[in-house]
């Protein structure tokens, strides 16, 4: 009997360590799990804020450009008025006929000018595309911080609540362990009791 009551315990303790390594590997799974998704929503969010990096140059060189743009405008505005000043001036020396042959220069400079400002407007248009996209990434990029907040407190959720199963568990097959242990032990008291008032009795 009492090899039998061994062999009951290792049997118990096999299970045990059966059980134990089953919730291990479970555990072990969900941490891959939640470290397989930390690192994407961090391999997303470290891509949004290059792209983000790369609008914020692209609108920086945009308003360089614009400047650039808004000085050749302002120069060929201050050309235009000195070219002006100096054909009313040449005008008031020649006679009527060579107001057309004048005129020439002055269509040169305000088609330059056409130009510039064609230039200068498309330049905004792309300040102000551009801005909106980086609006619009800024508002993902604080989303999927967000998301990384909601990330770290359900994985602390998800700790507690397998480290508590774990517990209850635990103290479940070691109820059972215990009631074992003392069926065991009851049999014994009950076979040698038996056993003496056997040996009595012959």
């Amino acid at each position: 009997m009492t090899k039998k009551a061994f062999f009951r315990l290792e049997m118990n303790s096999s299970k045990l360590l059966h059980k134990i390594e089953e919730l291990t590997k479970t555990l072990n799974e969900k941490e891959d799990e939640i470290e397989r998704v930390s690192v994407r929503l961090s391999d997303e969010a470290d891509a949004f804020e290059k792209r983000i990096m790369q609008k914020q140059s692209e609108v920086e060189d945009a308003r360089k450009y614009s400047e650039i743009l808004e000085k050749e405008l302002h120069q060929s505005k201050i050309q235009n008025a000195e070219h002006s000043m100096k054909q009313e001036k040449i005008q008031d020396l020649l006679p009527n006929g060579g107001s057309f042959m004048l005129s020439i220069p002055s269509h040169a400079v305000q088609v330059e000018l056409a130009d510039a400002l064609s230039k200068y407007e498309q330049s905004m248009r792309q300040i102000s595309s551009l801005e909106e996209k980086i609006s619009s990434m800024e508002a993902e990029s604080q989303y999927l911080g967000s998301l990384r907040h909601e990330l770290q407190v359900w994985m602390r959720y998800e700790n507690l609540l397998e480290a508590h199963g774990e517990k209850i568990e635990r103290i479940e097959e070691l109820e059972l362990d215990l009631a074992d242990l003392k069926k065991l032990l009851k049999d014994q008291v009950i076979i040698r009791v038996l056993f003496r008032t056997s040996i009595s009795c012959s």
